[in-house]
């Protein structure tokens, strides 16, 4: 399957209940094997999006970076990772008892992925450019979206 994101690729599992295993391989280069309900793979501009809820970090939208977030980890060391955006991500998920994922690109789940599939994610080498209006300012929007500085504290003018 092949498709285009935006913001994240999203690996979640298909049955309530049932908890994903699964294995990331960055670069050819084993990371980590993860249990838990999934893994968010985003972009900076993504970062804000279902990345930051699983808590990974926010990103800079001109930095070329993704953020792998796993969602409800199982366990607590099992934390989100920044890589360059020229990585290639594989991922594997580990053969159990009714094991299913399914992919997701923003938001639209584009298939189910078997433990004999691997998931490949790479940033596209077509790239986009996001138009803001005059006098865009993104920490600006970042407080107001985060509602950061509320309570007399924000000092910003």
């Amino acid at each position: 399957m092949l498709s285009l994101a935006l913001n994240d690729v999203v690996l979640q599992k298909s049955a309530t209940g049932r908890m994903l295993d699964f294995e990331v391989i960055v670069n050819g280069r084993y990371v980590n094997s993860h249990a838990g309900d999934g893994l968010v793979i985003a972009t900076a501009t993504g970062s804000t999006a279902y990345a930051l809820s699983c808590g990974g970090p926010i990103i800079e939208p001109q930095l070329d970076v993704l953020v792998l977030a796993p969602i409800c980890p199982h366990t607590l060391s099992d934390r989100p990772v920044v890589v360059s955006a020229r990585s290639v991500i594989e991922i594997r998920l580990i053969e159990r008892f009714e094991t299913a994922g399914q992919v997701v690109c923003d938001g639209v789940v584009i298939g189910d992925l078997a433990p004999d599939q691997p998931l490949e994610v790479r940033a596209a080498q077509e790239r986009i450019t996001l138009l803001h209006p005059p006098g865009h300012d993104y920490y600006r929007l970042l407080r107001s979206k985060l509602q950061w500085g509320r309570g007399g504290r924000d000092h910003s003018r």
